[in-house]
């Protein structure tokens, strides 16, 4: 018994270190349940199902590998939740009523009702987080399209910033009139073609 923990050596899995006979003579140093042996973070404590990494939101990943890691989530979406269909079909329609002038990247006032609809379900729910994107007509060239799209993202987030949440929470991109959803052909197609489109995700 080389490390005189009461367990002979050959009975002994770990027998130059004093261990417990419940571990075949390992420690357990973060008093986890895991022998050292076998835990892969023997010094934090974490659960049996993890083999002894701690997992905060009980998802069966561990908190090193997941992205939110005090909300239980799924491994296709690296520890995060999936966002609800109910609340995708609520940003769905959002997205369908925020307009904008020809040529003006500032929010038609009929639009404020939607975006404030936006505003409650992020503030309702603070770990979810926002993609902005802009798109435009191609009544002008690309390069002033670009710009304008990208000026029609932000004032979707400078609402919202206005409104209380976090910048951090947004991101916003401009497409110019690289994705059109309709032929820029007639006025209706143009109208629909200024836009901006809405992504709520816990990653």
């Amino acid at each position: 018994d080389t490390d005189a923990d009461g367990i002979v050596d050959y009975e002994d899995m770990c027998p130059n270190i004093a261990g417990l006979a419940k571990f075949k003579g390992c420690v357990d140093s973060d008093s986890d349940s895991v022998a050292d042996n076998n835990d892969e973070c023997p010094n934090v404590a974490g659960t049996v199902s993890t083999k002894g990494c701690p997992d905060s939101d009980g998802d069966r990943i561990i908190d090193s590998k997941d992205v939110c890691p005090n909300k239980s989530g799924t491994i296709q979406n690296d520890g995060c939740p999936v966002v609800s269909d109910e609340i995708n079909k609520e940003v769905t329609l959002i997205f369908n009523n925020i307009y904008f002038a020809t040529d003006e990247a500032a929010i038609h006032e009929s639009s404020m009702k939607s975006l404030d609809k936006l505003y409650n379900i992020l503030n309702d729910d603070t770990d979810l987080k926002l993609k902005v994107s802009g798109h435009a007509d191609s009544r002008d060239d690309k390069e002033y399209n670009m710009k304008l799209s990208k000026e029609r993202a932000q004032s979707v987030k400078s609402y919202l910033v206005h409104k209380g949440i976090s910048s951090s929470r947004i991101t916003t991109e401009g497409y110019g009139e690289t994705k059109p959803i309709a032929s820029n052909a007639s006025k209706d197609g143009k109208t629909r073609n200024r836009r901006v489109e809405l992504k709520l995700s816990y990653n």
